[in-house]
């Protein structure tokens, strides 16, 4: 099987109603005492094809940051005011960060919130499929990601 039709089964509607199905059936494992309180954030892991490969999208933090410096990250960042969260957050993040736009009818579900290791914030991941990328794709703003590492 070639690698594109392996790419399109495993991202075929089918399978992403299964995952969806599978995320969002018990969201009480999600829940977390308090977590109403806390700051939010979400980020997007973005699934995509890559040169006929399946693909997570991901970056490098810049590393003049003040946190997480040079980190492997998804796109992603704090909710803001009017954001639909955490899909809305997640798409606006990921379009400031990356230059992709994505549509909510690519996201296939929604992990989360939980609470991050020091327990001041929320984070939820929003899964999507973003379909084929290649580097003339995508702007990295260079004052978040590492223009010489982020990629696919």
């Amino acid at each position: 099987m070639a690698r594109i039709e392996l790419v399109n089964q495993i991202l075929s509607v089918s399978n992403k109603a299964r995952i969806a199905t599978f995320l969002t059936t018990d969201k009480d494992r999600w829940n977390v005492k308090g977590k109403e309180a806390m700051n939010r954030s979400a980020v997007l892991v973005p699934i995509c094809s890559y040169r006929g490969k399946l693909s997570l999208l991901f970056t490098i933090r810049n590393v003049n940051l003040s946190s997480h410096k040079g980190q492997v990250s998804f796109p992603g960042g704090h909710e803001s005011p009017g954001d639909e969260y955490p899909i809305g957050t997640a798409i606006r993040e990921t379009r400031e960060e990356i230059g992709l736009c994505i549509n909510r009818e690519d996201v296939i579900a929604c992990i989360g919130p939980v609470p991050n290791r020091k327990l001041v914030k929320n984070i939820a991941a929003v899964i999507a499929d973003i379909g084929e990328v290649n580097e003339d794709s995508l702007t990295l703003n260079t004052n978040e990601g590492d223009p010489d590492t982020s990629g696919v």
